[in-house]
Parts: C-alpha cells; sequence; structure tokens
C-alpha cells in the first residue's frame, strides 16, 4: 500500500498516477495567466514625465550642481576658441585615416607610425571616424576629445568622491578642470589627448574590482586598458601595474569576468594581431631592437627627467615653452600662475610619498578596517610608470606622462584633504591657529584655481596675437583662411591645382604639407615644391598657375614676377606679419616658353622627363655660388617610377676632374605628372682655388634607394648629359 503516510515500496504493486498525480498537482498554486496589456498613450506620457523629474531631482541635488560645476568649468576652458588649436602633421594623419573608414568604408589594420618606427594600433583612426561623420573640419574632432576630456574631469570628481571622500573630489576635480597642460592635451586629434578618458575609465573599474569587490569591475578595467594600449605604446607601463594588482589581490579576482575582459580586449585588437601576423611581428622586433640598441637619454641630458615632467604636467610648469623664441614674453604674460606653478608642484611632490604612507598605515592598522588598496592602487600607478620611464633607454616626450592623469590629480586632492582633516581636530589651544590655517588652505586653493584658470586664458590670448610657429605651431584659424583663399582663387583662375612653394614636401611627416593637404582635400590637387631644400618652380604651359608661397623664394618670386604674376591675396601670422600669399600667374604656350630658355636641348630620360635646356649666370667667380637652371618636362611617365625616389646629379667638370657637384630634384615623384614642365635651380658652390676657362657640365637622373642611373632614350647613349662649355670667369 501507498499513503500520504509512508514511501512508495516496489512490493506494493504499480502505482495508478493517473489520478494520483491530479490530486497532487491540485494542491500547487497555479500561476495566473494575465493578458498582455499596451499601455495607453496617456500611461507613457505619465512614465515619461515621471523619469523626466527623477531625471531633475538628480540633476539639482547638491552633489549634482558641483559635477555640472567643473563640467561647465572644464568646457569653458576646452571648448572655446577651437580654430586655435595645434593642427600638425600628426593630427592631420589621424583624421586622413579616419575618412578612410567614413569615405571609403576602409577598416585600417594599423595606426600612425610611432616615434620608434613600428605602427601604433589603429584605436585612434577609428575614434577619430565618429567626429568625421559630421564633417572634415577639424574643429569636429576638436570638440568630440574635448568633450571626452570634460566627461573625464566629472568621472574623476564621481570616482573620488565615492573613494576619498567629497572634499578630496572637489579638489581632484578643480586642479583637473583648470590644468593648462590638462587642456591644451585635450583639443586636438592627437593620441596623448584621448588617453585621460580612457584613464579614468581604467581607474575606476580598478577600484570597482578591488576595492567594492564588483566583478564588472575586472571587466572594465582590461577592456580601459586594452583600449589605452590599442590607441598608442605610451601606456605599456599601467599594464604592469595591472599585472601587479592582479598579483597582490588575486583572492579578490573574479577570474571569469577578467577573462571576459581579455576575451573583448582580444576582438578590439583583432585587426591589429592580424596585422601582425601578416608580418610575422616584425613590428614588434623592430621596436625591441631599437628599444635594446637605443643609446637614449637625450631628453635626460638636459635634465628632464620623468619626474620633472611628471611635475610639469601635474603644475603647469613650462607652458611659456609653447610660445617658442617668444616664451619670455608668454612667460611674464602669465603674471600669478607662475606663482601657482610652484605651489603646486610642492603638493604633487608631496602627494607622491603620501600614498605610500597611507597605504603603509591602512596596513599597519588593519584593525580599524581601512582597506589598504584605495592607496595601494593610485600609489602603484603613479609610482611604476615614473620608475620604468627613468630607466628606459630612448628619450622621453612629455605626453608619454599623461598616462598618470587622472590619479596624479586625485594624489594632490587627498594631499589637500589630509591637510585639513589635520586642522580639523586642534587642541583648545592651538585652535585659533588651526582655524586660521583652515580658512589659508581653502582661500589658497581658489587662488591657485583661478590662477590656473588665468594662464590657459592668456594662454590662447597669446597664441591669438603672437607667432610661435616654432613651438605651439600655426594655429588651425591661420590655416582655414590660408585655404579659404586659395579655395575663392582657383574658382576666379580656373585653375586646375595649386603649387606650394613651402616647408617640405612630405605629407606623412613635416607638418606644412600634412595639413595643406588634409584641408584641400579631396577636391584640390596640390603639389609641393622644393624637396630637399632645392628651390623649383612648375611653369604655367598650357594652364593658368596658381602659387601658395609660405617661405621666401627669391628665384621663384622674381619669375612669377616678369611672367606677370599677380599676388591675389595674403595670409598674416597672428603677429600680424605676412606669412602666405596666393600668386595667379596666367597661362603661357609651349613655345613661348622654349623660346625664354637661353641653352635649349632635347635629352629624354627612361623615367619620362625631357631636358629642355639650362642657363648657366653670364657672371661667375671663383668662391661664390652661382645658380644653375635645368628645364624639364615630364612625358610618358612609368608608373613605377613614382615608386622610386629620385636625384639629379649636376657635375662641373674640368676634362675628366670633377670640382664641384650639387644633387637633388625639387619636385616629389607622387606629383610627377604627364605635360608639367619643371624650372630647377641649384645652387653650386665654386671652388675658391678654380681657374678661369670653360668648363663642361654633367647631369642626369638616379634612383636613391640603389643608386641605379636613368638610361638616355631616343638616339642618345649612356645616363649621362654633357652640358657646356659654360665659363667661370677670373
Amino acid at each position: 500500500m501507498t499513503g500520504p503516510d509512508r514511501c512508495y515500496n516496489p512490493d506494493d504493486g504499480p502505482i495508478t498516477t493517473s489520478i494520483q498525480v491530479r490530486d497532487v498537482m491540485a494542491t500547487f498554486p497555479r500561476a495566473e495567466q494575465k493578458p498582455m496589456v499596451v499601455p495607453e498613450p496617456s500611461e507613457v506620457w505619465a512614465w515619461l514625465r515621471a523619469r523626466w523629474r527623477d531625471l531633475v531631482a538628480v540633476a539639482v541635488h547638491p552633489e549634482a550642481r558641483v559635477v555640472w560645476g567643473l563640467v561647465l568649468l572644464a568646457a569653458v576652458l576646452r571648448l572655446s576658441s577651437l580654430d586655435l588649436i595645434e593642427f600638425k602633421a600628426d593630427e592631420a594623419n589621424h583624421l586622413w585615416r579616419g575618412l578612410e573608414i567614413v569615405e571609403h568604408g576602409r577598416l585600417p589594420l594599423v595606426g600612425s607610425p610611432s616615434s620608434y618606427g613600428p605602427a601604433k594600433p589603429p584605436m585612434m583612426t577609428y575614434l577619430m571616424a565618429i567626429p568625421l561623420v559630421f564633417g572634415r573640419d577639424p574643429r569636429y574632432a576638436a570638440a568630440f576629445v574635448a568633450l571626452l576630456n570634460v566627461a573625464a574631469v566629472a568621472g574623476t570628481y564621481v570616482i573620488a568622491c565615492r573613494y576619498y571622500g567629497r572634499r578630496a573630489a572637489l579638489f581632484a576635480g578643480l586642479l583637473f578642470a583648470v590644468n593648462p597642460w590638462a587642456v591644451v592635451l585635450s583639443r586636438k586629434a592627437f593620441t596623448a589627448d584621448v588617453l585621460a578618458p580612457m584613464g579614468v575609465v581604467l581607474f575606476g573599474g580598478l577600484l570597482a574590482a578591488v576595492v567594492d569587490r564588483r566583478a564588472w569591475g575586472w571587466t572594465l578595467s582590461i577592456v580601459a586598458l586594452a583600449t589605452m594600449l590599442l590607441t598608442t605604446f605610451s601606456p605599456a607601463p599601467l599594464a604592469l601595474v595591472m599585472v601587479l594588482v592582479v598579483v597582490a589581490y588575486r583572492r579578490r579576482v573574479h577570474w571569469r569576468y577578467l577573462l571576459l575582459g581579455v576575451l573583448l580586449a582580444m576582438v578590439l585588437a583583432a585587426p591589429y594581431l592580424y596585422y601582425l601576423g601578416m608580418t610575422r611581428l616584425g613590428d614588434v622586433r623592430e621596436a625591441a631592437r631599437q628599444v635594446l640598441d637605443g643609446d637614449g637619454g637625450a631628453m635626460r641630458s638636459a635634465g628632464l627627467l620623468p619626474l620633472d615632467l611628471a611635475t610639469r604636467l601635474h603644475s603647469g610648469g613650462a607652458i611659456e615653452a609653447l610660445g617658442g623664441q617668444a616664451s619670455a614674453t608668454l612667460a611674464s604674460s602669465l603674471g600669478p600662475m607662475n606663482y601657482s606653478v610652484r605651489a603646486l608642484a610642492v603638493v604633487f611632490l608631496a602627494s607622491l610619498p603620501l600614498l605610500l604612507v597611507l597605504a603603509l598605515r591602512a596596513w599597519a592598522r588593519w584593525r580599524e578596517r581601512i582597506d589598504a588598496a584605495l592607496y595601494v592602487v593610485p600609489a602603484l600607478w603613479l609610482w611604476i610608470p615614473l620608475l620604468a620611464l627613468a630607466v628606459w633607454r630612448e628619450p622621453i616626450a612629455q605626453h608619454y606622462l599623461v598616462i598618470l592623469w587622472p590619479v596624479g590629480f586625485v594624489a594632490m586632492g587627498m594631499a589637500f584633504d589630509r591637510l585639513l582633516t589635520a586642522l580639523e581636530v586642534p587642541s583648545r589651544r592651538t585652535w585659533p591657529f588651526a582655524v586660521s590655517v583652515f580658512g589659508a588652505v581653502w582661500v589658497l586653493v581658489i587662488v591657485l584655481v583661478l590662477a590656473q584658470a588665468y594662464g590657459v586664458t592668456k594662454l590662447y590670448r597669446f597664441i591669438a596675437a603672437h607667432d610661435a610657429s616654432d613651438a605651439y605651431g600655426v594655429p588651425l584659424r591661420t590655416w582655414l583662411r590660408t585655404v579659404g583663399l586659395v579655395q575663392r582663387e582657383m574658382g576666379a583662375t580656373d585653375a586646375d591645382q595649386v603649387w606650394v612653394i613651402g616647408n617640405g614636401v612630405d605629407p606623412a611627416f613635416e607638418n606644412e604639407p600634412a595639413v595643406l593637404q588634409y584641408l584641400l582635400g579631396p577636391d584640390v590637387r596640390v603639389a609641393f615644391l622644393g624637396q630637399g631644400g632645392h628651390e623649383a618652380l612648375l611653369l604655367p604651359v598650357e594652364r593658368p598657375g596658381l602659387y601658395l608661397v609660405t617661405r621666401p623664394a627669391q628665384h621663384a618670386m622674381q619669375l612669377l614676377t616678369n611672367l606677370g604674376g599677380e599676388v591675389r591675396g595674403l595670409v598674416a601670422l597672428p603677429d600680424g606679419r605676412p606669412a602666405m600669399q596666393v600668386v595667379a600667374v596666367p597661362q603661357y604656350s609651349a613655345a613661348e616658353v622654349l623660346d625664354d630658355i637661353p641653352n635649349r636641348c632635347l635629352w629624354k630620360l627612361d623615367t619620362g622627363l625631357h631636358l629642355l635646356g639650362y642657363e648657366w649666370p653670364l657672371s661667375a667667380r671663383p668662391g661664390e655660388r652661382v645658380t644653375l637652371a635645368t628645364y624639364w618636362a615630364l612625358l610618358d611617365v612609368p608608373e613605377e617610377t613614382r615608386a622610386h625616389q629620385h636625384s639629379l646629379f649636376n657635375h662641373l667638370m674640368a676634362g675628366d676632374q670633377r670640382v664641384a657637384q650639387i644633387d637633388g630634384f625639387g619636385l616629389p615623384e607622387r606629383s610627377w605628372q604627364d605635360g608639367l614642365v619643371l624650372l630647377q635651380w641649384f645652387a653650386i658652390d665654386l671652388p675658391a682655388d678654380l681657374e678661369a676657362g670653360e668648363y663642361t657640365l654633367l647631369t642626369g637622373m638616379y634612383a636613391l634607394d640603389d643608386m641605379t642611373r636613368s638610361r638616355i632614350l631616343d638616339g642618345g647613349e649612356g645616363d649621362t648629359i654633357t652640358l657646356g662649355p659654360v665659363r667661370v670667369d677670373g
């Protein structure tokens, strides 16, 4: 038998489950089946209004008002005068790569080249593609980076407030918001400028993981660190910090969440890992070789140790260096900020040992249940990179130390907070003195913040009114005016391209070509003249010529004037000195140009260059520098020729003896187009003991990679063109 009072026994025979199961099921409560109800529009509206009221309540909370104040202060300093940002080759090339994603849908495997040669990972390119969706104007990218850094200031306050108290958070947020270097390094498309927001996420994730023991903190930390490393190589010391934290607090590690972070990091790094696989870790081997072979210390010989650079970054020190030759003028205009720099430098230096003391104190007083991790994590964050860079064998740039943000400011906030805390519980005898010092510290903090903010505003006013092109660079405002002038004149002259006589010819590495190539492209074709410092000029043969001149060019300007060139506009540097001019020249026929060549000839090289003639000065004396001019036409240029860099050679010969020589070529191969006619000048130094008489000129072309000379075609023989005789007077 079976029943409610006994268990099932096989000897009782089979159970009639049809009735018993039904009875048992009846004893269980049945879930009430509610029909799906579609909310009425009024209910949706009421829900939205309730959520809006909640948001407003949070926004007007006293704690939120502090955050909004910091956000407003940081935003005003970072978003003002975006047309005064630095815009050089690095920024332009990051935006070029971002445009590859936006306009062509091509996802790059690597980013820009690093200072050591190997290419960086592509995260910066991916980030820059976001603002470029709205337009290619660099101010979109600058605003995007600035907003990220404004969020970093707010995040610093929130994190510090949770773990170190409201007062320490307020000090940290204020110092971060107004720091001159934190403002300058938060407004442009540069890898160092996006590290601080990522650092805030990493710091918050580590504290959540180690102190609050939140599992998701490990995932967030790994992903944030990977994002930093996929942007540039300078955060590498933070990877060592992460390893030490994991080892020191391994009992707090949620390994599954940490592994999830690693997997997500590998997904982010997949394009770069694929590139390393294709190159068989070629970049890694090259980087290791350069580090091991480097003699390093170029900047250390000048006393710029990592600690010095870190102190400058956290105090605003040496900001006057951005003024270049006018740095003394900028320093004198900063006024009270100069005093704030010294005070904040002392605070930062004091905060470094303070973190160690607090960590040891927490360990020693374990009965007080103070988690030492609160101080161990920031201590490791600051000390490990400083020690690592102290033994680094390569030169150190100041922006490498940006990885210390925001923890450096949090440490400074803790230093102020600890000082005030010590003054809050004085004895009766020292009470008046303590109160006075307490108030003085608050006044000091306010004065320091105001002085730093004043320094930021004075810096950009200075950049707007002075020439700082040798340090800060030509501000974006000047470049935008120049590009606007060129675009207007191209429409007026019907020119199909602009020829630039400027500083540099390589957009990949040189500032001026990179900036103009980006701002004028893709609608305007640009050819840069003067490669290797050799003055050259494309002649307006069968097309009008539009020239942008950004440097002194005596021969070119004189010839443009002789050709009837008209200056269509000038662009001045911030100090008012004319720096760039646009010259328009009417077109000439090929016959007219050939008629003006003093010594005409016709030689064809296998590179597609045709020598049309040359000009030797009427008076050439020993010991003088004379100018040789050669005329070249580009016709039927082989495509493979443009893949190699070439140079002309010019030998002045006395019989079989070479008495003078000059090599070079002023037009880069990427600008070799059929139909162009180039006038190339060479400055030849004649020996002082050269005898008067007639000499022979030998010229030709060779490839720089293997020194192979170009062959002469169409009836000529060999690889050398003989010109002359030319006369040297006694």
